[in-house]
């Protein structure tokens, strides 16, 4: 199943957008059998667990053996962040697959120099099965700016649930 976040003046969420350029395609958190980030950006929920965890699990179909581990937190969250910079003005769509350990929820959105634009993706998940999560708006930008892609564990005083993220691709499409 495909869940699917789209501003409806922009593309029809159910037909498949023709990429006109990929930022990201098919990002796995795995090279050669090993966990890793290259160049993506990890902050943990707190010091004492400041290294990233990675569990062997993946997304039905991908070739990763490793997933990355969101955890929730309440004063801060891990966030895993990728920043971009020129990137050209136009409709955008980031795909990533994602499963929960237990009920709860985490965020995916885009920040513009800081501030959240665009919708804001809040990935629920009452089940351990993972789902595809679609993300699609409209961005204007300047060759100045710098673009991030960002995902967290969500918020929470208890910790009780994961998040496993894997498969990221970000593309800009045509209308």
């Amino acid at each position: 199943m495909v869940v699917n976040y789209a501003n409806p003046l922009t593309v029809n969420s159910n037909a498949s957008p023709i990429v006109d350029s990929s930022i990201i395609r098919g990002f796995i958190f795995d090279s050669s059998g090993s966990p890793w980030l290259d160049s993506w950006k990890y902050t943990a929920a707190s010091k004492s667990d400041s290294a990233p965890q990675y569990f062997v699990d993946a997304p039905p179909g991908s070739i990763a053996r490793w997933s990355i581990c969101l955890i929730p937190g309440w004063a801060t969250t891990s966030t895993l962040v990728h920043s971009f910079t020129n990137l050209k003005s136009g409709i955008y769509v980031l795909t990533f697959w994602a499963k929960l350990s237990r009920r709860g929820f985490g965020n995916s959105f885009l920040e513009r120099n800081g501030n959240t634009i665009g919708n804001i993706v809040r990935v629920h998940c009452g089940d351990t099965n993972w789902e595809e999560y679609r993300l699609t708006d409209t961005l204007s930008v300047s060759k100045n700016d710098t673009l991030f892609v960002v995902f967290t564990g969500g918020r929470s005083n208890l910790e009780i649930w994961r998040i496993l993220l894997n498969n990221i691709s970000f593309d800009r499409v045509r209308p």
